[in-house]
């Protein structure tokens, strides 16, 4: 008798346990929070979140497309997005500059559009020509774009590169820096260099100016006496310490004012090395 009973109890606990694992299976609940969206799982889609969030997080996509990537199973999952209001101040921002940058961007593909055509068709005299007239745009989007085609079209958008060496954002002041001293060294006529060696002797950044004064010592002393003697007043002292030096270099003699320098010039130029 016990064991018959046994017997009947087995099968019992067999189906008791599948009922209480299908429950667990189907109706298990947990949130996975993303910054300020939580999504709620209702099913076993672990994997699933799993997956999704690794992916967001690596691609460091907005909020909102995080929650989209949930919508192919609408009852399985559910999302809890707060209102801007309940928002801190941090996630609002990011929310107003990633729309803003992406209107931007958008933006800058429509205007370099023909910028970018001609460039594809090695048109680069007019893609030059276009690029000019867009280095100073307030959208930094149309500036990142401008800057790629000076770095493509080299040597003849050295001038270019350097008024561009003082752009607003750190990102293409470096990458124009960095195009500007490589395009310089492919100029052989000492008096091309030493017009883009002026103008990039006009930057706002003293580490560039710094460079350019002892790039001119490079040129013939006749080419780059005025030039490195007119930074001696310059604002920043390290600046004008090292103009001093190198003015002394060429001279033998020290100055303090432009004028004086000049002055010895004039009366001293044909002995000054000019080639």
């Amino acid at each position: 008798m016990k064991r018959n009973t046994l017997w009947l109890l087995f099968p019992l606990g067999v189906l008791l346990c599948s009922v209480l694992w299908v429950k667990y299976y189907f109706c298990w609940e947990s949130v996975v929070s993303f910054g300020e969206i939580k999504i709620k799982n209702n099913g076993n889609l672990s994997n699933k979140i799993e997956t999704i969030s690794s992916f967001a997080e690596t691609e460091n996509m907005p909020q909102e497309e995080i929650a989209s990537l949930y919508e192919d199973n609408p009852e399985s999952i559910s999302v809890e997005i707060p209102s801007v209001e309940e928002q801190d101040d941090s996630v609002r921002t990011s929310a107003i500059m990633t729309e803003e940058e992406s209107k931007e961007k958008e933006a800058a593909d429509q205007i370099c559009e023909s910028l970018s055509n001609r460039l594809d068709d090695g048109d680069e005299i007019n893609a030059l020509a276009e690029a000019r007239t867009l280095i100073f745009s307030t959208n930094r989007d149309v500036r990142k774009i401008v800057a790629d085609a000076l770095e493509w079209i080299g040597t003849s958008a050295a001038m270019d590169a350097a008024t561009m060496m003082d752009d607003p954002d750190e990102d293409i002041r470096e990458q124009m820096q960095s195009a500007f001293w490589d395009m310089l060294d492919e100029v052989n006529d000492p008096e091309l260099k030493k017009s883009l060696l002026a103008t990039a002797l006009q930057s706002q950044d003293a580490d560039v100016r710094r460079t350019v004064l002892d790039e001119l010592l490079n040129l013939p002393d006749t080419l780059s006496f005025d030039l490195i003697a007119g930074s001696m007043t310059d604002p920043v002292s390290t600046v004008a310490e090292l103009a001093r030096e190198n003015i002394e270099f060429i001279s033998g003699e020290e100055f303090s004012t432009y004028e004086a320098a000049m002055k010895w010039f004039e009366a001293n130029k044909d002995d000054l090395i000019s080639e």
